[in-house]
């Protein structure tokens, strides 16, 4: 077995029987920063491109298929602020952080320091009692099982109401309320401050333009309807219900997305997710090639659990 390519700050914590030779990862984890910011900037010229569409046609039936477009480039901001949490997007992880910020995770309520202390923990000790997510998201209860809400399968109807509870909008406003305070708790009081200053100041921006309807209508809708349910789909898929003979492999799923599922619900790659778990080095726009690389690998081939298109993965989740 090859040594490990190099050393991550987010690499697992387990042995990997099955791995890359390092010159591979390490070209698959060569940084091209000009991709990356290309990356953001086509997120958000589609956002706007989006609102501006729906409001030269009037809206009408047209503002639906919006607002969930919109949320799903939000989804996609922080899918690319989850590289920034990885130090991905930028050589400079000053620079890396600040841009992830500013133009990512704040936008969206939440913040590149306190996802990156679960998700790094995430990563790390996955599958264990030091796994970042049980927290982050309450997989488990006081008495270690699986919650309720994480326990699977299910059958469609409880998938199904799940899923309209998160995206009915009502949880996504106390997310966005919550994630706009937890920083002054959190990560600190003036690093709170600043953040609610500059998202204050946007909004004002809005208010002195009069077109705080535009800020309600195309982006904080879309932010506690699409935006969430797509989250959680998203996560159901990534370590519900993953069948595998090897422990490792079976600690998550890969997820082969439709151009549908891309647009729509799994942006910037992030469904190649056993992959990104072994290789957090790799940034998004490598995770393809990468995902190429390891179907060589006998372990692999043999153990991987990789499912075609979001709603087959959707369909190993429910109660047959």
């Amino acid at each position: 077995m090859p040594a490990p390519s190099n050393t991550h700050p987010h690499d697992y914590d387990g042995e990997i029987p099955d791995r890359l030779p390092p010159a591979i990862v390490r070209q698959l984890s060569r940084l091209e920063p000009r991709r990356a910011l290309r990356a953001i900037a086509v997120e958000w010229a589609a956002i706007i491109g989006a609102i501006a569409l729906c409001k030269a046609l009037g809206g009408g039936w047209l503002y639906p298929l919006t607002v969930i477009f919109i949320g799903a480039r939000q989804h996609a901001l922080v899918v690319l602020g989850h590289d920034a949490v990885h130090y991905r997007l930028l050589p400079n992880r000053r620079l890396n952080d600040w841009v992830a910020n500013l133009l990512l995770w704040w936008p969206c309520a939440a913040t590149n320091e306190l996802f990156r202390a679960a998700h790094g923990a995430h990563h790390r000790y996955l599958g264990t009692e030091r796994d970042g997510n049980i927290a982050l998201w309450r997989l488990r209860g006081p008495d270690g099982r699986p919650t309720r809400e994480w326990t699977y399968p299910k059958t469609p109807a409880q998938l199904a109401a799940k899923l309209l509870w998160r995206g009915c909008g009502l949880t996504g406003a106390v997310l966005v309320v919550v994630g706009l305070l937890r920083p002054l708790r959190r990560v600190g009081p003036i690093y709170g401050l600043v953040r609610l200053l500059v998202l204050g100041a946007i909004g004002g921006a809005f208010a002195a333009a009069d077109r705080l309807d535009l800020l309600f209508y195309y982006w904080l809708v879309p932010l506690t309807t699409w935006f969430i349910a797509s989250n959680y789909i998203r996560l159901i898929c990534e370590h519900s219900m993953v069948r595998s003979d090897d422990p490792l492999y079976a600690l998550t799923r890969t997820t082969l997305p439709s151009w549908f599922d891309l647009i729509f619900i799994v942006p910037r790659n992030i469904s190649y997710h056993y992959e990104h778990h072994i290789y957090p080095s790799v940034p998004f726009y490598n995770l393809p090639a990468l995902h190429a690389a390891m179907q060589r690998l006998p372990g692999y081939r043999a153990h991987a659990h990789v499912t075609r298109g979001i709603r087959r993965a959707l369909a190993e989740c429910l109660r047959r």
